[in-house]
């Protein structure tokens, strides 16, 4: 019976190494649920009905990501580059497309304290929004955990009740969150094949591209200071 057995695991079984890969996301009924929302809310902003703002964090490190670039035939490519790990600057941002970019920038990993000020920030904007226009102001979220926090949930009544309502994506469903295309573009538009010397220089260099941006694009652009 061992023989057997051995046998059998060697036939049918080898040792590798293991991967992780992402959970099971939910059912193709559910997302395509969430999608029908999300064009609804896309047609109301359109009519006039609301403000839509799509909210993301994202990095930038010093040293310029590799890509392609043109080179002589036998010969590498390659540019000279200073290594400098885990000093990444984190943009959190909320883009209304077409309109404005309003964002914020910090050393490291964004908390669920920076998130909440950040909201914050934003919930007041929408206040003052509905005052004037009646408006009520949507913002949509992927399911990070900063977003999906305890204490994120306690604040949801107090910022509707300023006008500002949160809505979010479905698991891994970034082609819906129209500001995943402003980081592609400042990033290889802007910040593409450059190194940095350190952190202050990236940030510079990520509020210049950010402005340009603004300016090709003839869109608003303000900036949240963080202490």
């Amino acid at each position: 019976m061992q023989n057997k057995s051995a046998a059998y695991l060697k036939k049918n079984w080898r040792w590798k190494r293991l991967r992780r890969k992402p959970p099971t996301p939910k059912s193709k009924e559910f997302k395509e649920a969430k999608k029908k929302d999300w064009q609804t809310l896309k047609l109301w902003a359109e009519q006039g009905v609301i403000t839509l703002l799509y909210l993301d964090e994202s990095g930038c490190y010093p040293e310029s990501p590799l890509s392609y670039g043109y080179g002589r035939i036998g010969q590498q490519k390659s540019i000279s580059q200073k290594t400098r790990k885990g000093r990444r600057i984190k943009i959190m941002g909320v883009w209304e497309v077409e309109q404005k970019f309003e964002y914020a920038l910090k050393v490291g990993t964004y908390k669920t304290e920076n998130y909440l000020r950040f909201m914050n920030w934003q919930a007041e904007r929408a206040m003052k929004r509905l005052f004037e226009t009646g408006k009520p102001t949507v913002i949509i979220h992927d399911n990070a955990s900063i977003h999906r926090s305890e204490l994120a949930k306690q604040r949801h009544q107090l910022w509707s009740k300023q006008g500002l309502s949160v809505f979010f994506l479905p698991p891994y469903s970034p082609e819906m969150n129209r500001i995943e295309d402003r980081w592609l573009h400042l990033k290889r538009q802007e910040l593409g094949g450059f190194v940095f010397e350190d952190e202050y220089d990236l940030a510079l260099a990520i509020i210049d591209g950010i402005k340009n941006q603004s300016q090709q694009g003839n869109y608003t652009v303000e900036r949240l200071m963080f202490n």
